[in-house]
């Protein structure tokens, strides 16, 4: 550690990091010529434009660059730079404790350590010292050790995660006496263009909200609880056309608030930093049920949440990752190009799992829609329809499925009284039973299997 003099500077252990020789590229929010290594984390401390997160400084060219973000929120943007004279500060001072215990997460990593322990305590037990890493205000605690030295129960602090610690090779080593544990703060501090959502279809949250809002589409409630800080998670109530908002979620393996009811759908928010992904939600999550009936291997990948395990879904390069399942027990993820709607010579299906184990439908993606099959079966209705639109018949409504941005369309339900549509993610093989019904001034188009390029006839 080496004393500064900052004007703007906080009250923190140290107010930044240096790490020469990287780079968050891609990612400036401003630039400033002519100036100095201090100055340029002056430049961020004192920003009023935006909230600054970090900085880069070329002392050859003597460039200034500010950023919204970090290589903690943005780590696939974080790399070594082609230039020897560039130097990356994290900067500390915009780090915000979480208001509350239920905003972190303490994730078990396993028996290794690291030299790194900024604070110790002693006497203290592991969740004792998950609480000190929570509450601490000399530096942003992002994980901490626990165990046994000497006799004595041992907690140690550090700013580092483990993207930060295998920088450094044989930082990580196992141990005999402690244990690695990591913060995740998945909402709490969250950039407003990370959050988005997790959708469990058929189920309403039995909790008191805090809020209940009518005569909004989906979309709208939604939308209020993205920029709602109180906000954790929301329920739409399709029949009365209802929202009903809540400050707290659910554990995914202890969710037993999560009751079934067809007319319901449950969201909750979900961070991920860097991905772009623009519709409604991100994942839908089916509990205890894993992908079978199809001949290929699903690909294990690292992960040790479930956050962690869609995160790599939705980066997943080799190939498009449909589905995703997390297994609670062994911490392992797999990816699969496939999902329960793919089209193959063998049946699809989510089936129950013997382990704890969920399974999660990628919602990211654009599906060919050039040509399509469809089904339709008159007097019949789904209840669960994301959205709402108009429409002179059931070709106008499908053509507006093919055409929704929000999610993936693939149904929808007409109706010829009022000349409404009804689209939705859904359709008979994945809908709750007790949201399809029968009605006489209704008809249901289901969308299967679609191609690419447009339609074309042959005699």
């Amino acid at each position: 550690m080496e004393k500064v003099c900052l004007k703007g500077a906080c009250d923190r252990l140290f107010v930044a990091e240096s790490l020469r020789g990287m780079e968050l590229s891609d990612l400036n929010d401003r630039v400033i010529a002519n100036s100095s290594r201090l100055s340029c984390l002056e430049s961020c401390l004192n920003s009023k434009a935006f909230v600054c997160k970090s900085v880069e400084f070329d002392s050859k060219t003597n460039e200034c660059k500010l950023s919204r973000h970090d290589r903690f929120d943005r780590k696939t943007h974080f790399k070594k730079s082609a230039s020897a004279s560039l130097e990356y500060f994290d900067v500390t001072c915009p780090y915000e404790q979480p208001s509350d215990k239920s905003a972190a997460e303490i994730v078990p990593l396993g028996n290794v350590e690291h030299p790194y322990s900024l604070v110790e305590y002693e006497g203290v037990t592991a969740e004792e010292c998950g609480e000190l890493c929570v509450r601490n205000v000399l530096f942003p605690c992002r994980s901490f050790l626990s165990g046994r030295l000497e006799n004595q129960l041992y907690c140690g602090l550090t700013h580092q995660n483990r993207e930060g610690l295998v920088q450094n090779p044989g930082s990580l080593h196992a141990s005999r006496s402690l244990n690695y544990y990591e913060i995740s703060r998945s909402i709490e501090g969250c950039d407003s263009d990370d959050l988005h959502f997790e959708l469990v279809t058929g189920m309403n949250l039995i909790s008191e909200p805090y809020f209940i809002s009518s005569d909004m589409s989906p979309q709208e409630c939604l939308e209020r609880c993205k920029r709602d800080r109180r906000c954790r998670s929301i329920t739409i109530d399709y029949k009365k056309g209802s929202c009903h908002y809540y400050s707290e979620g659910v554990s995914a393996v202890a969710d037993s608030k999560l009751q079934p009811n067809g007319n319901f759908n449950y969201f909750e928010k979900i961070c991920f930093p860097g991905t772009q992904c623009s519709k409604d939600w991100s994942f839908e999550r089916i509990r205890n049920k894993e992908l079978v009936g199809i001949d290929h291997e699903k690909v294990l990948v690292e992960a040790n949440t479930k956050e962690e395990c869609q995160d790599a879904c939705l980066n997943h390069k080799p190939f498009k990752c449909l589905s995703a399942e997390f297994n609670y027990q062994l911490s392992e993820c797999r990816l699969s190009p496939y999902n329960r709607f793919s089209s193959t010579e063998k049946s699809v299906a989510v089936s129950n799992s013997r382990f704890v184990v969920d399974y999660f439908e990628n919602n990211c993606f654009e599906e060919p829609r050039g040509f399509c099959n469809t089904k339709l079966l008159k007097k019949f209705r789904l209840m669960l329809t994301e959205k709402i639109t108009t429409g002179e018949s059931i070709e106008d409504c499908r053509q507006q499925c093919y055409d929704t941005k929000e999610f993936i369309c693939r149904s929808v339900t007409f109706d010829r009284r009022f000349k409404t549509c009804g689209l939705s993610h859904h359709t008979r093989k994945s809908a709750p039973p007790a949201s399809i019904s029968r009605s006489d001034s209704h008809e249901l188009l289901e969308i299967s299997t679609c191609f690419q390029g447009e339609k074309k006839f042959f005699e």
